[in-house]
């Protein structure tokens, strides 16, 4: 076992060799660079198309209860389904037409 350095350490062998230290990765301050922080993610479509379903499922049922009225319940999902295929595809579109740019 020998006391001497490995050749790629960042300090110098010798005193007249500089030291092999990257100085990049630092600011001004010393402080090492971090790299962009990366956008915040946005919520998914489907959580906030699923989220508006059951909120207008339950929005209609208790309005349809109050006021007495009888709905047919397989209509309303036909309907409320329909909605959200719609809501989703135009999501997902204008989600990947944010992402091209």
């Amino acid at each position: 076992m020998t006391n001497q350095p490995a050749s790629d350490a960042p300090f110098p062998e010798h005193e007249n060799d500089t030291a092999r230290l990257d100085t990049s990765t630092f600011d001004d301050a010393g402080f090492t660079k971090t790299a962009a922080e990366p956008e915040s993610p946005s919520p998914l479509v489907g959580t906030m198309v699923w989220g508006l379903v059951l909120a207008a499922l339950a929005v209609l049922t208790i309005v349809a209860r109050q006021a007495g009225l009888v709905l047919d319940l397989g209509q309303i999902l036909i309907w409320l389904l329909l909605g959200a295929g719609v809501a989703m595809v135009v999501g997902g579109a204008a989600s990947l037409a944010r992402r091209k740019k």
